[in-house]
């Protein structure tokens, strides 16, 4: 089955199976084991916060659904490409601090500011795509459905003319990632004790 889009439609069981892929897909990534170093809790941490980001995508993008839950991504479009503090609070992540505790709040925060700041200096124009998150559940990997919810949002970003960019602290990513025409612009790493991480630029490409 084909990636499904959902915006403002997303049911209460999609965007749990949703959140529950994101999180096994991030288990062990670089980022999230430095966020929340303890692998017994951090499955059920990393679904709450899927969870609202799943929400934000909602609120201020699209929310692309591969095969009712096994993996999702959230675009957000050029005129959204910045979380907003009320949307933010909205979906929850105020009480990401009380659930995953000061220091890995305070960790989250960090790998947030590294992000913005490279992103800011890499898009100055603000005029883009932004792959906020992408991830299939590992069991259902290997069989396209990333692929798809890549091109979901860069072929609509071809459409307009428009770039996409994204972030990633997984190296095998970016040689996935540069089959789309992605370019790595920066690599940097998150200071106090965090991953390295890369960022990624795509210009939009016409037949």
């Amino acid at each position: 089955m084909p990636a499904q889009l959902h915006t403002t439609t997303l049911s209460f069981d999609q965007l749990e199976r949703a959140a529950a892929s994101l999180s096994h897909a991030f288990a062990s990534d670089p980022m999230y084991t430095y966020v929340l170093p303890e692998d017994a809790t951090r499955p059920t941490r990393l679904a709450r916060f899927f969870r609202s980001l799943l929400h934000i995508g909602r609120m201020q993008g699209e929310v692309y659904i591969a095969e009712d839950g096994a993996g999702a991504a959230i675009w957000l479009p050029p005129e959204n490409i910045n979380v907003s503090f009320w949307n933010g609070a909205r979906a929850g992540m105020g009480t990401l601090a009380l659930h995953w505790g000061i220091g890995g709040f305070t960790r989250l925060l960090n790998c947030a500011n590294a992000f913005d700041e490279v992103h800011d200096a890499e898009m100055i124009t603000k005029d883009h795509w932004y792959l906020l998150v992408i991830g299939i559940d590992p069991v259902n990997q290997g069989r396209g459905l990333g692929s798809e919810l890549v091109q979901l949002g860069t072929r609509k970003a071809d459409l307009t003319g428009k770039a996409c960019y994204l972030e990633t602290c997984t190296h095998r990513n970016v040689v996935l990632y540069e089959r789309y025409g992605f370019r790595v612009t920066k690599e940097d790493r998150i200071e106090r004790g965090g991953p390295v991480f890369w960022a990624l630029r795509r210009n939009p490409q016409f037949p």
